[in-house]
């Protein structure tokens, strides 16, 4: 399908610079306001890595000002079914002992069918051995999912909360491209989109050039590049560069508390897979990569995780049967297109891996 068609389609369908610290002009330069609690409405596909990216913004972390508050969890197909990702954040959760709503989202890309990654395990949070809380014959089961779908809500929270929200989404990005086929006016109420997706070199983790949230739906990636114009990129190959030594997470996998012990069961699977990766003639992986874990910390941290990024031209690839889905940044501006995204190319991993140590070396019980 070339770009125009598509689009035409997508249209009828939607009825339903160098910025760094040293940077006077960075965006990441200027101090969070310390009495604001930040607004947060995470969209999610509830892999392990989501799971810890939802636990990180739940938690207390005194380092980085006022906990947010999270007014919308919705959930997208990805990293499993849409169905099983509402459970999945539902039990994280109920392990963390929150009550919330969360908003029923896109069950497949906008045009083309989908494939369920397995790599977080069967469910996405590889956790057969834990009761299961949210079991679909539950008669409370539905009564703890919103009836309003995740794009509707976007819309919603977004115009009560008008430049205040931060949009932090960690899966495919179809709920957002349906919110914005509706209203093309959400980029103008949003405070701040951070998007964990594509890739900064064309290092994919699921096809050579493309990483796979970006590969899930390229048309929804199309849409949303095109309609906000500051989108902060988390790419792949940055959360692989920002990889937590595994003795250092060997000490949170192993560890006594219950956060530890939930990391160990709903890493189970990833883990074990990582660390036989090892082995690969490509190269061996050092640590462990938790990659929406990452774009969280920049959601809630900029300017204490973000070293470096650059404000570039992003577009991705629709036409080409070999390289659909495959972010393209424009770093030589080749387009002569105007930027769009920041793409962030450093960060403080000891400071990250400070962030997520502290969600997990808590004596908070959890209910698990």
């Amino acid at each position: 399908m070339d770009e125009g068609k598509g689009l035409q389609q997508l249209i009828k369908m939607g009825d339903l610079g160098l910025l760094n610290k040293s940077n006077p002009n960075s965006i990441y330069n200027t101090p969070p306001i310390s009495d604001v609690t930040p607004l947060l409405f995470i969209d999610c596909d509830a892999g392990d890595d989501d799971a810890v990216a939802v636990m990180m913004a739940m938690t207390e972390l005194d380092s980085i000002g006022p906990k947010p508050e999270v007014l919308g969890i919705s959930a997208c197909y990805g990293n499993t079914n849409q169905t099983q990702v509402q459970k999945n954040i539902l039990r994280v959760l109920r392990a963390m002992g929150k009550e919330m709503y969360i908003f029923p989202g896109a069950d497949r890309p906008l045009i083309e069918e989908y494939s369920e990654a397995y790599y977080h395990g069967m469910d996405g949070l590889n956790t057969p051995e834990l009761p299961p809380f949210f079991d679909p014959e539950d008669p409370d089961f539905p009564f703890l999912v919103d009836t309003e779908h995740a794009a509707n809500a976007m819309i919603r929270i977004t115009r009560q909360h008008p430049g205040e929200v931060t949009l932090v989404c960690l899966g495919p990005l179809t709920n957002l491209a349906l919110a914005l086929r509706m209203d093309s006016t959400l980029p103008q109420r949003v405070k701040r989109l951070v998007v964990m997706g594509g890739t900064k070199e064309s290092r994919g983790n699921v096809h050579p050039t493309c990483e796979f949230n970006f590969k899930c739906d390229p048309e929804a990636v199309h849409i949303v590049l095109s309609s906000f114009q500051n989108t902060e990129l988390v790419t792949w190959e940055l959360c692989e560069e920002a990889f937590m030594p595994w003795p250092q997470f060997d000490k949170l996998f192993k560890g006594n508390s219950d956060q530890c012990r939930f990391l160990g069961a709903i890493f189970k699977n990833s883990y074990l897979v990582d660390k036989r990766n090892q082995a690969l003639p490509t190269g061996p992986r050092a640590g462990a990569i938790i990659c929406d874990a990452l774009a969280m910390a920049v959601a809630l941290a900029p300017t204490s995780v973000v070293t470096e990024s650059h404000r570039r031209h992003v577009t991705v690839e629709l036409a080409s049967p070999l390289t659909r889905g495959h972010c393209i940044v424009d770093w030589e501006s080749f387009f002569k297109k105007s930027s769009n995204v920041q793409v962030i190319t450093k960060v403080d991993s000891a400071f990250y891996h400070s962030l997520l140590s502290k969600v997990f070396l808590q004596s908070i019980p959890l209910q698990f």
